[in-house]
C-alpha cells in the first residue's frame, strides 16, 4: 500500500474512532481498537484523538470557569456553585483557547493534587491502557458521587479559597514594592 493510501486509511479509522467516542458507541470503539492493536500508527492516531478530545473538553470547562470567575469579580457577587452558574460575561473563543492551551501545556508544580495532562497520557500509554471506557459504562463520572451538588459546592469553595490566597499574595507583593 502506498504511504498516501496508508495515511488516508489511518485518518479514516481515526475519524471513525472519534465519531464512536463522541456518540458513546462502545462496540464500535472496541472494534476499532482491534485495528489499533495491529498497527502502531493507528494506535498513535487514536491516542491523538483522545488528546484532542481532552483538550476540547478542557477548553469548554476552562472557558466556563473563566467566564464565571470574571463575572463574579466584575459584579463582586460570590457564587455558591460554579458548576451551576450561567455567566453573562462573554470571553472570546481566542481567550478561552489561550487559557486552555496554557493549562494543558503547563508543567506540573510540586503542590499539584493531580498529574498533568501530559503525565496522564504518558502513563496511560506506558501501561497500555485501552484508551476507551468499558463497553457497559454509559454513566457520567458524577454518578460515582451520591450528592453531586454537595461535591460541586465543596469544589467551588476550594476555588474561592484559591482566589483568596492568590489575592492575598498579590496584595502582599504589591505592598512590598
Amino acid at each position: 500500500m502506498s504511504p498516501y493510501k496508508d495515511r488516508l486509511r489511518i485518518d479514516l479509522l481515526a475519524d471513525r474512532y472519534r465519531r464512536a467516542m463522541l456518540s458513546g458507541d462502545f462496540d464500535a470503539q472496541e472494534r476499532l481498537w482491534k485495528h489499533a492493536a495491529l498497527n502502531a500508527d493507528v494506535e498513535a492516531a487514536f491516542y491523538q484523538v483522545h488528546r484532542d478530545l481532552v483538550e476540547e473538553r478542557e477548553t469548554d470547562f476552562v472557558g466556563a470557569i473563566a467566564r464565571t470567575v470574571a463575572e463574579t469579580f466584575e459584579v463582586n457577587k460570590p457564587q455558591a456553585n460554579l458548576y451551576r452558574f450561567q455567566p453573562s460575561v462573554v470571553i472570546s473563543d481566542q481567550q478561552v483557547q489561550l487559557i486552555a492551551s496554557e493549562s494543558l501545556a503547563r508543567e506540573p508544580l510540586p503542590f499539584d493534587s493531580h498529574p498533568s495532562h501530559q503525565q496522564r497520557i504518558a502513563w496511560a500509554q506506558a501501561i497500555g491502557a485501552p484508551g476507551a471506557p468499558h463497553p457497559d459504562d454509559k454513566e457520567s463520572a458524577w454518578s460515582l458521587f451520591s450528592d453531586r451538588i454537595a461535591i460541586e459546592e465543596l469544589l467551588t469553595e476550594q476555588v474561592r479559597g484559591d482566589i483568596r490566597r492568590r489575592r492575598a499574595m498579590a496584595d502582599a507583593l504589591e505592598n512590598t514594592e
